[in-house]
């Protein structure tokens, strides 16, 4: 490869160092492991786009909107987190009792668990880490119902895949809240400029004018204060 042909192709890479970095972040790692497919696909798919819905609700909302709008839209995720937290623990209890009903103790192992360290950047974060974990939690009991024969094909399959579906679509209600939040700020600040600006106009418009007719009385006395040339020219002819 020629010199030239090098040079364009380190240029993009070159380019990409030189923006500038992101603003320093707060953050701590969480290790977790996953053996269940269905909670791997959740924290691939949902859990850093989340996370970053996050982060703009508790931060980026509260510089372009109010106080106040973030609290209520923090209320709403809140809310909806804590239910989901309930439906699992509801369904891991029930997983319990049908493993105590049948005599049935263990952990089953899976072939290929997802070990990770997880970057928590805010709390909501790590509550929704801690929901994927639940969900895997479930999982297991699932699967060790099915492998001993107690839960058949259909209800191992659909159960686990609605585990997976249940956290997908938290995902997604999470970031359109706060998308849609993140827009309504926006449009209400501007609307507020606008406002702002239009009532420096009319203050403009009220403001106190020049009178043409005074500067019209001004301009003939003083032209009443001087003599005419033909006045001069009779006063010299006397």
């Amino acid at each position: 490869m020629s010199e030239k042909k090098q040079k364009a192709a380190q240029k993009p890479r070159n380019a990409r160092a030189r923006q500038p970095e992101l603003p320093s972040r707060p953050f701590f790692s969480r290790k977790i492991t996953l053996g269940s497919h269905q909670a791997q696909q959740v924290y691939k798919r949902g859990f850093e786009v989340t996370s970053d819905a996050f982060s703009e609700i508790g931060i980026v909302l509260r510089i372009v909107g109010t106080e106040e709008e973030a609290k209520a839209v923090e209320k709403v995720v809140d809310d909806m987190l804590d239910k989901v937290s309930t439906e699992l623990k509801q369904e891991k209890e029930r997983m319990q009792k049908l493993l105590d009903e049948n005599g049935i103790v263990g952990d089953p192992q899976f072939t290929d668990p997802l070990s990770t360290e997880a970057q928590i950047f805010n709390p909501r974060a790590g509550r929704y880490l801690s929901l994927i974990s639940e969900v895997d939690s479930v999982i297991r009991s699932m699967t060790l119902l099915w492998l001993s024969g107690v839960l058949t094909d259909g209800q191992y399959t659909n159960g686990a895949f609605h585990l997976q579906r249940r956290l997908l679509k938290i995902s997604a209600t999470i970031r359109n809240i706060a998308r849609r939040a993140r827009f309504a700020a926006y449009r209400k600040r501007n609307q507020a400029q606008n406002q702002r600006a239009k009532d420096k106009e009319k203050q403009k418009e009220k403001a106190p004018a020049a009178n043409p007719t005074q500067e019209g009385e001004k301009s003939k006395d003083s032209d009443s204060g001087a003599e005419s040339p033909v006045e001069e020219k009779k006063v010299a002819t006397a």
